[in-house]
């Protein structure tokens, strides 16, 4: 048997460790005391005070857990005399198999009134239970001696402090946290009542474990014997019979199942479904479910069948099919015309030499990008169709109006950058007929045009306009004159105003037509940067390119990090200042637009009046079909 090693010895010849000391001049030093964290002792007398009014708080919330006790079993007490009340003057016969307060089984005994709830508290709980509940109070179950006990982790003293001499023991070792009371619940409820109730759902032990069914002495219980068959049953023919069948249908609760009893109701009534309501609880047993296959059978079956009536059919029926505009069409057309107006044929001329010329009018005068509102497109239907005859919310309506009011917003580039070419082509002109001043930009020159361009789109800081938009702009002296009165915004302005003059009236100068001046502007811009390179880059096809809402509109930018959300008017920055303007600068402008307006034009607008093949059979991409709203 081995031995273990023996201990370790000290070896010899090594100092010990320095013993450690306080430098003589920290010991008079107390950093606590002068910091005003002096760690004060309670007196006998004042943890006296404390543990009395702990006691006196604890007796008062147990006075008051039994008030509150007192008033829910008054309250209960109150509700069960209701009911015995109400159930003795019902107005309906009360079913003599159900148990009711006259028939029940004699509950326990009323408790006698002059108890207080805590002594029928005791009576109810057993003495095992006072006992646990009782141990937290008693003088013995805190015991710090005892063999089971565990003081708790970071236990310290009263209020942070020790007792003085005579409570050294107590400030030995901490208290342990005392157990809370448990929570009053129906049982304690139930024992502080008046009266019991005799009726209603039992309670139920929750052991956990299920009752077992009592022994009847029977022995095992045999299978149901088989019900014989309905069509042998009743009598029915061999051919019948196989008609017959019985539904096994899963009992649900209503609203559980897309379709209630009865089942789907073909449209030819072929093979109809009949079925009896299922039964529930308290309910008399039915007979099964019947199903035939055909209706016209039932005819055959004898008057001794017990027919079973319907209670509830549910027919469900195809969804209906979304007709779609070329169905409308029925032409087999991709686009509206003009000849897919009801009524007769003069109904698409009136659309176009009056409907559209005055919806186009309101166009102009709207917000830049903002469409007709269906009241407007309704008046003038009613205007000149008649009252109620169309209905602006039409998908013709609206195909039509939408095919037009783009071609009338692409109108505006086109005027701008046609107001370009025509001063290029003045320039090389004037310099091959050698009548160019000195002081003329020769713009048919990659460079002239170059410099042109960049005066053009010189920003001003301060109001962030353009210089082309100004009719005067003195870049030294930061002094602009006459906004949106340029030769380059009202060039492109006066497309709208030829349209106007196509009018059967004549345009109306009621309103101002501030949305078509603000489209002109943006046009006239956008022309502008195709030529930043002294020469025409003709724009591409991408969405970018296009000028649309989504281009020239306005926005919202997201939120960053320094920056809120926020509104971008790229369109309608400028709507409150030509708001203000006066009837007579808008005849103003009106009067210096129409100067560049083309002869030809006012005779006959070709954009305004065009036909019906060359508006519809024009390919267009789908977002550029706007619907007025």
């Amino acid at each position: 048997m081995s031995t273990l090693p023996p201990p370790p010895k000290k070896r010899k010849n090594v100092p010990d460790a320095p013993g450690l000391t306080t430098r003589t001049t920290n010991k008079a030093v107390r950093p606590a005391e002068a910091a005003g964290l002096v760690n004060t002792r309670r007196s006998s007398e004042q943890k006296a005070a404390d543990d009395a009014r702990e006691a006196e708080g604890k007796a008062r919330a147990e006075q008051e857990e039994a008030e509150k006790l007192a008033r829910v079993a008054a309250i209960e007490d109150k509700q069960h005399e209701q009911d015995l009340e109400y159930r003795q003057n019902a107005n309906h016969p009360i079913d003599p198999r159900r148990k009711t307060y006259k028939n029940a089984s004699p509950g326990p005994a009323p408790r006698s009134p002059s108890t207080t709830p805590n002594e029928r508290i005791q009576e109810v709980l057993s003495a095992d239970e006072l006992a646990e509940i009782d141990e937290g109070n008693h003088p013995d179950a805190n015991d710090n001696e005892s063999d089971t006990f565990e003081p708790p982790e970071n236990s310290s003293d009263d209020e942070g402090g020790t007792e003085d001499t005579g409570d050294n023991e107590d400030s030995d070792s901490a208290a342990p946290q005392p157990k809370k009371r448990p929570k009053n619940g129906r049982a304690d409820v139930r024992a502080a009542r008046q009266t019991q109730d005799g009726t209603g759902t039992p309670d139920v032990e929750s052991s956990g474990q299920k009752r077992k069914a009592k022994d009847s002495g029977k022995g095992p219980r045999k299978a149901p014997a088989k019900k014989p068959k309905i069509g042998k049953k009743a009598g029915l023919a061999p051919g019948i019979k196989k008609t017959l069948k019985r539904d096994k249908a899963k009992a649900v609760d209503d609203g559980d199942g897309i379709v209630q009893y009865g089942g789907p109701a073909l449209d030819d009534d072929a093979g109809e479904v009949v079925e009896r309501e299922k039964g529930g609880k308290g309910k008399p047993k039915q007979a099964s479910p019947i199903i035939t296959s055909l209706v016209s059978s039932l005819s055959l079956v004898p008057r001794s069948f017990p027919f079973i009536p319907l209670q509830s059919v549910v027919r469900i029926e195809a969804p209906a099919k979304r007709v779609t505009q070329k169905e409308q069409r029925g032409d087999g057309t991709k686009r509206w015309k003009l000849s897919h107006i009801p009524g007769p044929a003069r109904n698409g001329d009136i659309f176009t030499n009056d409907v559209w010329p005055n919806i186009r009018q309101n166009l102009g005068r709207v917000i830049p990008w903002d469409a007709v509102t269906n009241k407007q497109v309704q008046d003038h239907l009613d205007r000149f169709y008649g009252k109620g005859e169309m209905d602006a919310g039409a998908d013709v309506f609206r195909g039509l109006i939408s095919y037009r009011m783009h071609y009338w917003r692409g109108g505006f580039p086109t005027q701008a950058h046609k107001c370009i070419v025509e001063m290029v082509e003045n320039s090389k002109k004037r310099a091959d007929d050698g009548i160019a001043d000195a002081d003329d930009i020769q713009l048919h020159t990659s460079e002239g045009m170059q410099a042109y361009i960049e005066s053009m789109l010189e920003v001003d800081g301060a109001t962030r306009t353009k210089a082309f938009q100004w009719r005067d702009w003195d870049d030294e002296e930061a002094k602009h004159s006459g906004l949106f009165q340029s030769s380059l915004v009202l060039y492109t302005y006066a497309y709208h105003l030829a349209l106007l003059d196509t009018l059967p009236g004549g345009r109306d100068s009621e309103e101002p037509a501030l949305g078509a001046l603000i489209l002109a502007s943006q046009a006239m811009e956008r022309e502008l940067g195709y030529w930043k390179t002294g020469m025409y880059v003709a724009p591409g096809k991408s969405q970018k390119e296009q000028f649309s809402f989504d281009q020239w509109g306005d926005y919202d930018e997201e939120a960053t990090a320094t920056t809120p959300k926020r509104r971008i008017p790229r369109a309608t920055r400028f709507v409150p200042s030509l708001r203000k303007w006066t009837v007579e600068q808008w005849e103003q402008v009106n009067a210096t637009a129409a100067k560049y307006m083309d002869k030809k034009r006012k005779v006959r607008s070709t954009s305004g009046s065009l036909a019906s093949s060359d508006i519809e059979d024009v390919e267009q991409e789908p977002e550029l079909i706007i619907e007025f709203s």
